[in-house]
């Protein structure tokens, strides 16, 4: 299967130990700081640590960020110039069990995740937007806190897109430090709503008492002045209420500019669950055009993620985003004579084989 950008390499040899590296090829001038880490290239003579890979210098620019990882034998890209989407992994706890999670919480120590999520965003300095995922990030609000404060110490001013639950915003003091703290940076909280009432969000991210937290943590947050992108998955479960769910969006939070409905990603529990879980996207069309005329009467913009482009119909290509991570999608040989191969995500990786079968929906356009 050939992706569309490969995140990880083969190491052949290096003398670095696993951690986080500046690519540096000595092109240009690197001030280093209290958050600078280590720089490594193909030259032995030219930084202190090394690597020994055929495709290194093909794959990754100067300033780079990647990890080593000596026992797995692997370099792995972790900021990237050329990446589309820039993501960083900061913890693996949560306090939801949605159904269809693509990655599946555990309670390993996340401590290091957030170091190396703010030393390496520091040291890339970019200014286009980087991702920040879990897991849940704000799980613990303490260490969510001193990873903000870290990039402030920093006057590191990378716009930011974090998804979270939302949850932890239900707490008015926790949000309140929250936003002062990112008031000069931008930020984008992509956070999900997955269902119009208790009973259905509850059931899809399978726990109690989510609904109430998430829908207070939005009034909270949303009235804060805080940019927020509602998200939806759309499964089998929640399909026929997306316009319900658009509806609540507008009597509830009126400060909410962006509804993003989302495809199923088959990885994780959601691979594991896939047949209880997936609708074909012929059969969501239908409620998603409810749901995007709906919206285009209360001026709110509704966004498609992670769907092929030839399932969508002409009078939804406005809302279509090519939105699926460069190092996690890829197109089949049927998409290789394809006009718009170019404006389309493609599929995900992991919709390979069975799943692909199952997520080929073909429209009438």
């Amino acid at each position: 299967m050939l992706l569309e950008r490969n995140n990880e390499l083969e190491l052949v040899e290096t003398n670095a130990p696993d951690g986080l590296y500046r690519v540096s090829y000595g092109q240009t001038e690197y001030i280093t700081t209290d958050f600078s880490l280590p720089s490594i290239s193909t030259d032995t003579s030219a930084t202190e640590y090394y690597v020994l890979c055929p495709d290194f210098s093909s794959s990754f620019s100067n300033g780079d960020i990647v990890f080593i990882n000596s026992r797995r034998k692997k370099i792995i890209g972790f900021l990237c110039e050329s990446a589309k989407n820039n993501t960083v992994l900061v913890t693996e706890k949560c306090d939801n069990l949605c159904d269809f999670c693509s990655q599946p919480p555990n309670n390993n120590s996340d401590t290091h995740l957030f170091i190396n999520a703010a030393q390496a965003i520091i040291d890339f300095n970019s200014k286009d937007v980087v991702g920040i995922t879990g897991g849940e990030p704000t799980i613990n609000k303490s260490k969510f806190l001193k990873f903000i404060d870290m990039l402030n110490i920093a006057n590191n001013n990378t716009p930011l897109h974090i998804l979270t639950n939302g949850r932890a915003f239900s707490d008015i003091d926790f949000c309140k430090e929250v936003v002062r703290k990112t008031k000069n940076r931008d930020v984008v909280w992509g956070i999900p709503l997955h269902g119009h009432n208790q009973a259905l969000h509850d059931e899809c991210v399978s726990s109690k008492g989510a609904f109430k937290d998430t829908f207070n943590g939005l009034i909270n947050l949303s009235y804060s002045g805080a940019y927020i992108e509602l998200r939806t998955v759309v499964t089998k479960k929640n399909y026929r209420f997306l316009k319900n769910i658009t509806e609540l969006i507008n009597s509830s939070f009126a400060f909410i500019p962006v509804h993003a409905i989302m495809n199923l990603e088959p990885k994780g529990w959601a691979k594991r669950n896939f047949d209880d879980l997936y609708i074909s996207v012929m059969d969501q069309i239908p409620y998603i055009e409810d749901c995007v005329a709906y919206s285009g009467l209360i001026n709110q913009e509704v966004v498609l993620f992670n769907y092929p482009l030839c399932s969508i119909p002409n009078n939804l290509r406005g809302s279509y985003r090519k939105s699926i991570s460069d190092w996690k999608n890829y197109y089949p040989d049927f998409c290789n004579d394809c006009d718009e191969k170019e404006l389309c995500g493609g599929f995900f990786a992991s919709s390979e084989g069975k799943y692909l079968d199952n997520t080929i929906a073909r429209v009438k356009l």
